[in-house]
């Protein structure tokens, strides 16, 4: 479930960390793949984490998104007043949502990675939320105003104020958000985009 980055050669020493240069981006791989990743110790997961100049940034920006470079500079004057957000609201709202992994990451030159322990997690998913959780009802982790287990094992169930009663089931996460229930099997929480996907595609973005 993780993207990966494939280190190259070593760029310097940095006070004992070692920089290399970065060979490619990988998306996330099957299980098999992710294995030999782990196995060759020459791919690193990608948390998203970068540190950049901003002027290198900004130069990057120009080059590959100068729709959007423009979009920025005419934000440029109303940083840090009163008309800060309304003028992002209009600069930016026809701007596509790209994600800056796959607009500048993947397409900049000479970009460095640096191996680290961050003790860092990446809670994008229902299931990840439960990996870093205390289980608070035997082998479940359950929050919400009336919440009844009965031979429930391995569950997410996070509600509100209406009751949720569940029987003889596993491994599932269980949310309510008032508007909506979601019910999927924990192997699949990553899968949620494809439920927003068919409510945009079937005009109901209100339970987005």
């Amino acid at each position: 479930g993780y993207g990966y980055i494939h280190m190259g050669d070593a760029v310097q020493d940095l006070d004992g960390e070692e920089a290399y240069w970065i060979e490619k981006f990988v998306e996330k791989p099957n299980l098999e793949d992710a294995e030999k990743y782990v196995e060759s110790g020459q791919y690193l997961w990608n948390p998203g984490i970068a540190v950049w100049r901003v002027d290198k940034l900004l130069a990057l920006f120009e080059e590959l998104r100068p729709e959007e470079y423009a979009a920025l500079m005419r934000l440029e004057p109303y940083l840090g007043t009163p008309q800060e957000a309304e003028a992002i609201a209009r600069e930016l709202r026809d701007t596509p949502k790209l994600a800056i992994d796959y607009t500048i990451h993947e397409k900049a030159p000479r970009l460095a990675v640096i191996p680290a322990d961050l003790g860092w997690s990446d809670i994008g998913t229902w299931d990840a939320l439960m990996d870093v959780l205390p289980f608070n009802d035997e082998t479940n982790v359950v929050h919400g105003a009336d919440v009844i287990t009965q031979e429930t094992e391995n569950c997410l169930i996070h509600g509100g104020e209406r009751l949720i009663a569940t029987l003889g089931v596993r491994d599932l996460v269980i949310v309510d958000t008032g508007d909506c229930v979601l019910v999927a099997h924990r192997s699949r929480s990553q899968d949620v985009k494809a439920i927003v996907e068919r409510l945009k595609a079937e005009g109901k973005t209100h339970y987005l």
